[in-house]
């Protein structure tokens, strides 16, 4: 038999009411949407994002989807807001999505009644196999962020930090420093908030977009770490703020 105690990046759980559901007589596109969204919004509460909660830029994210057109990808999506699925707040490269009911449908524990009395069945084992692998995962993600290393991937985390930065220009540069400094051990974290210390520093300066440094030179120079002569915020990082 072969061994799964090593499958990594988790699993989520699929009710078995799916089936017959409104989503289930939609095109079959909607479903893969469906399901692609719940893989990639957060399993546990994130720094920039709780659980069940994710940024999505669909430009990047329809190359994952395979076959299926954008606008395809937005009809879905208003199909979701509509029942109630999901929420959605637009930013300015994307739009956050918000699983309504994540919660109650990827908590284990809301199923053990319907698996106590379908104990007999062999794939009613393998799903709650699949979930204790999916709870030690979630054990080593706490362990993880104690470490302050982010739940999101490097790619993800740049994204954000793109997002946020008030200066867009060499995006190229910007990402391979970015990917260079989380691979050396600097935690997304640190570097959101010493940037959301300079946008503030910046706004109350009012700095002109010309004197504001390009990311790469702001990555390279470490700048998350200066310190401004105003309060410090801490906390989690919110919207970026305007200059």
């Amino acid at each position: 038999m072969q061994d799964t105690t090593n499958i990594d990046l988790g699993c989520i759980l699929l009710a078995r009411k799916i089936i017959g559901s409104e989503i289930w007589k939609k095109p079959t596109d909607y479903l893969k949407i469906w399901i692609y969204i719940l893989c990639k919004v957060n399993h546990s509460n994130g720094y920039s994002f709780n659980r069940g909660e994710n940024f999505f830029n669909w430009s990047d994210d329809i190359r994952e989807l395979k076959g299926i057109k954008i606008k395809t990808v937005y009809n879905c999506l208003n199909f979701l807001k509509s029942s109630k699925q999901i929420s959605t707040e637009k930013t300015t490269r994307g739009m956050i999505i918000k699983v309504n009911n994540y919660e109650t449908y990827q908590d284990i524990s809301n199923y053990k009644k319907s698996n106590e009395l379908a104990n007999t069945q062999v794939s009613a084992g393998k799903q709650l196999g699949n979930t204790r692998h999916t709870i030690n995962k979630n054990d080593n993600n706490k362990i993880m962020k104690k470490n302050n290393i982010s739940s999101f991937s490097s790619e993800q985390n740049f994204d954000e930090f793109w997002e946020a930065y008030p200066r867009k220009v060499e995006k190229k540069k910007a990402s391979a420093k970015y990917s260079a400094l989380e691979k050396a051990g600097i935690a997304h974290t640190d570097i959101m908030q010493g940037l959301h210390n300079y946008l503030s520093d910046i706004k109350a300066r009012n700095t002109a977009i010309d004197y504001i440094k390009h990311p790469t030179t702001w990555l390279n120079n470490e700048c998350w770490t200066d310190k401004y002569n105003m309060p410090i915020q801490t906390g989690r990082i919110y919207a970026p703020l305007e200059v």
